[in-house]
């Protein structure tokens, strides 16, 4: 049976979260003159439909919430059997079916109690709960409660309201023990290391592998060359599907784990053979895939500062050009080269960056705010749990291009929350902050007027 999602409980905020990104924030919102428009009358039947339907919504979720509250409270194997039993079609319109995410999460956050019974589903129960158990596991052993975090506001990748519970699964450690024991661990082991001989055995296996930090393991380890090849078929592959969300799931996981790996060679190693492919291989499906891999290069090393950068962006322009280009990027975008130079040309000669509330650099804003004092954010959101990243950040990039192209990495890393479990987070913010004051400094001295020599 396909497995329910949450979607009345978490589409609410993401939506309102969407419409301050394309519309502003809501302090902008209310600072506009009201438009002169007649109000709206709905249908006195459409209306009632609207009100009933409001209700329900209200109710379930009202309902939902009474259930977590009671979940909690369960001893773990009766809070096991629930999360097992949301996908059963006797529990369709229970709150229990809506509560799927929710009591996932309660299993991670609450402690390790509930090891036992799920190494014991990872091994006897029906696939899709034995991926999920194993995948539970992993993430207990790696969550980090909020209050250990050296930024506790970015602490809510998990959150469990009845135990005002939340914090982060920190994906630098491997799977070893820590939080699940030895018999967790041993769950996860066995699965990781099941002889690929059926369908399901080799699901589990690449799931227990991928969730514990193994998957990474093995692809690092693989040369440069069979990198390239898995990257350049599972690229393909998925562009075929109309993008990397629409195809198979696990060629997903496989290929966001491969790019990471990619891209932590040496640029001078990986940039060539990708101008390379750009300027000789003509299947359209590539071409974007390759056009993608080039522009995210930029977060490593500002490839406009060197030679071998500027020869990758002249590839992408050729590329765009010729067009033919197929993929997940938006179809307005590829039928109209111009637009889509532009938006690329925006951000890699203009530092035109995001500064949106979920942008890397609208996290290192808020670090700098915590752990040094100052605004570096403004217009809060409160779904997002910070503001936008103020617009000299703009300015500071291109400041940091010119001390260090290769800043991204050296000087200013940026990412989402999770970076604050990176063991190096604090020392590599310290420096971005320097170089902050740095510039700023250099800033005041050219607006400083220069002294003039006295007259005779």
């Amino acid at each position: 049976m396909k497995p329910r999602t949450n979607a009345k409980r978490l589409a609410a905020p993401w939506l309102a979260l969407a419409i301050c990104f394309f519309w502003g924030s809501p302090q902008d919102v209310s600072a506009q003159e009201p438009p002169n428009v007649p109000p709206i009358v709905m249908d006195p039947k459409k209306q009632r439909e609207v009100d009933r339907t409001s209700e329900k919504v209200d109710r379930e979720i009202r309902e939902q919430e009474e259930f977590m509250v009671q979940y909690v409270k369960l001893p773990p194997q009766e809070r096991v059997q629930l999360w097992k039993s949301a996908n059963e079609r006797k529990n369709r319109h229970k709150p229990v079916a809506d509560s799927g995410h929710e009591m996932k999460d309660a299993l991670i956050v609450a402690g390790t109690d509930a090891v036992p019974y799920l190494a014991e589903v990872v091994s006897t129960a029906d696939i899709y709960y034995r991926i999920s158990a194993v995948q539970i596991l992993c993430e207990m052993d790696r969550f980090v409660p909020k209050d250990q975090l050296l930024i506790p506001e970015w602490g809510y990748s998990y959150y469990v309201k009845p135990l005002k519970m939340s914090g982060l699964m920190n994906r630098y450690v491997d799977v070893d023990g820590r939080r699940i024991g030895k018999e967790g661990y041993e769950a996860v082991k066995w699965a990781a290391e099941l002889p690929q001989d059926s369908a399901q055995n080799r699901d589990l296996r690449f799931h227990a592998r991928e969730c514990s930090g193994l998957l990474d393991r093995d692809l690092r380890q693989l040369s440069f060359d069979e990198q390239f090849r898995q990257w350049k078929e599972l690229s393909i592959r998925l562009n075929k599907k109309r993008g990397p969300h629409q195809g198979n799931p696990d060629d997903s996981l496989q290929l966001s784990h491969l790019e990471k790996a990619i891209q932590e060679r040496p640029v001078e190693q990986l940039l060539p053979p990708l101008i390379e492919m750009l300027d000789s291989d003509p299947d359209p499906h590539l071409q974007g895939a390759l056009i993608d891999m080039i522009w995210r290069m930029d977060r490593r090393t500002r490839l406009r500062a060197t030679e071998l950068g500027r020869r990758a962006i002249e590839a992408m322009r050729k590329a765009i050009v010729r067009g033919h280009i197929k993929g997940s990027l938006p179809q307005e975008l590829r039928k109209k080269p111009p637009d889509w130079w532009k938006e690329i040309t925006a951000s890699l000669y203009e530092d035109q960056i995001d500064l949106s509330p979920l942008s890397g650099w609208a996290f290192m804003g808020q670090a700098f705010e915590k752990l040094y004092g100052g605004t570096f954010t403004h217009d809060y959101n409160r779904y997002a749990g910070r503001g936008e990243a103020i617009p000299e950040f703009r300015q500071f990039v291109t400041y940091l291009t010119k001390v260090d192209p290769f800043y991204p990495t050296q000087i200013c890393r940026l990412g989402w929350g999770d970076q604050v479990l990176r063991p190096d987070f604090k020392e590599m913010t310290d420096r971005c902050y320097q170089h902050w004051q740095r510039f700023k400094a250099e800033q005041a001295s050219s607006a400083r007027p220069s002294e003039q020599p006295p007259q005779q």
